[in-house]
């Protein structure tokens, strides 16, 4: 018997941690090893600058991929500390559970059951037997989207004197753009590419890839493949039809909705092709990339109501993205039309959406809401500020978003705490961290008696 091994294994074994639990502690010692790292000497250029709830704040964004900041990491932080951040983005975009299984994969190793099904826990998976080959599309779909998307950037900007080094920076910005996470390591972020359409394009590129998910880039892999060959062309499956069209039509409605509101705005010193471009810009970062070439702080009330629409949403799911994802949205609009129109079944594409599906698509929802409305009444109560600000505040930690109109910079000790519990909970996924803190799951074999109620 080992001493020093005995009393770990014996606790580890005794916790027989679930799935849920399993990835809410990854997300959390992450954070806490990030905060470490990022309080290092080493890490800051200014140390006595730095409180341990800075490190905390920033390294929780980071890990949940948020981009709401207390400094300027490009000044503030020396290039060990960026290099942190970006282990910190990176670790945080894949999930921990899918970044420890990618280093288990590519070393050959098999995949534990238990670490199966906390991988398919967090990447939303529907069944255990490809988590193997889901961690190999994933560690190439990401490594391929980062390396273009960095080359694309440093061709861009390796001639501009305004970069001290355009290689890393275009290395920061790709994988923060894929993984949604919205952190630049410039001053201003991307405001000074407001009219480069090329930059623009690409950052939008990379952030859209990665907030469709992994499983419809998958797909869409397998339909380009087979549509240039003679091989049967495979059906899009239901999951990747309303994922496209939910992006698409959310996408259109932000540019548009940006547009119409704010083109006499913030957009107003714009030629037209430029007002163009950061509308499209706007309403795709706000699907929880966070990166801003206009001042978030200067848009009118309607449009913040607009973007925190967007924020709440987010991404897809298995993506980098946040929010209650696309297709949860999409579930509960086809619920509330069916209810509409008298249906007994959600249809969608000519296909059934499964009833257990449908109440966990409404209780996802309804925990979102009702954990948004909770950060909001706790910053209400501590912080002296504006609603509106606070607010938008609060449903970008949750979305995982990163856009700010302003209030981050001004919060206390307890109102940081307030937003990085948003953040945490809103990467985590509400369903999720609620299922890691109730007790083990067990079936109900007691049915009661239906009884009618009076509902509206």
């Amino acid at each position: 018997m080992v001493v020093g091994e005995f009393p770990v294994r014996r606790v580890l074994h005794r916790l027989e941690l679930m799935p849920a639990q399993t990835v809410a502690l990854g997300f959390l010692g992450a954070i806490l090893a990030g905060t470490l790292l990022l309080s290092l000497p080493i890490a800051v250029e200014r140390l006595e600058e730095l409180s341990l709830l800075d490190a905390l704040f920033t390294a929780a964004s980071a890990v949940t991929v948020t981009g709401l900041i207390v400094y300027d990491p490009g000044t503030f932080h020396t290039l060990f500390g960026q290099i942190v951040l970006l282990g910190l983005i990176q670790l945080g975009g894949l999930g921990t559970m899918a970044a420890s299984a990618s280093l288990v994969v590519l070393a050959g190793r098999r995949l534990r059951l238990k670490r199966s099904a906390a991988l398919q826990e967090s990447m939303d998976l529907e069944t255990l037997g490809h988590v193997r080959t889901q961690i190999k599309t994933i560690i190439g779909v990401t490594l391929l989207a980062e390396t273009l998307g960095a080359l694309a950037l440093y061709l861009l900007w390796r001639d501009r004197a305004t970069i001290g080094t355009p290689a890393f920076a275009a290395l920061f910005h790709a994988v923060s753009a894929f993984c949604n996470a919205g952190f630049s390591t410039f001053a201003t972020g991307l405001a000074g590419f407001r009219d480069d359409l090329s930059t623009d394009a690409v950052v939008m590129a990379l952030i859209v890839t990665g907030g469709l998910g992994f499983p419809v880039l998958r797909a869409l892999g397998a339909f380009a493949a087979s549509a240039g060959s003679r091989r049967r062309i495979p059906r899009l499956t239901l999951h990747a039809r309303m994922t496209l069209v939910a992006t698409g039509v959310l996408l259109a409605a932000g540019a548009l909705g940006a547009a119409v509101l704010e083109w006499r705005g913030v957009l107003g010193p714009l030629a037209w092709p430029g007002k163009l471009l950061a509308a499209a810009f706007l309403s795709v970062t706000a699907r929880t990339a966070g990166f801003n070439t206009v001042d978030t702080g200067a848009l009118g009330p309607a449009m913040l109501w607009l973007l925190m629409v967007l924020m709440f949403v987010g991404g897809s799911p298995g993506s980098t993205a946040g929010g209650v994802k696309t297709t949860t949205a999409a579930t509960v609009v086809a619920t509330l039309w069916a209810t509409l129109m008298g249906r007994s079944g959600v249809d969608a594409f000519r296909r059934t959406i499964p009833e257990e599906q449908v109440h966990k698509a409404l209780a996802v929802i309804g925990v979102s809401l009702a954990t948004v409305a909770l950060a909001v009444l706790a910053l209400l109560a501590t912080q002296a500020g504006d609603p509106l600000a606070l607010t938008f505040e609060a449903v970008s930690a949750f979305g995982t978003v990163g856009l700010s109109a302003g209030a981050t910079s001004t919060l206390d000790g307890w109102g940081r705490l307030v937003i990085i519990g948003a953040m945490v909970v809103g990467r985590t996924g509400p369903l999720t961290l609620g299922f890691a803190l109730a007790a083990r799951a067990r079936r109900r074999h007691v049915v009661y008696p239906p009884e009618r109620i009076m509902i509206g």
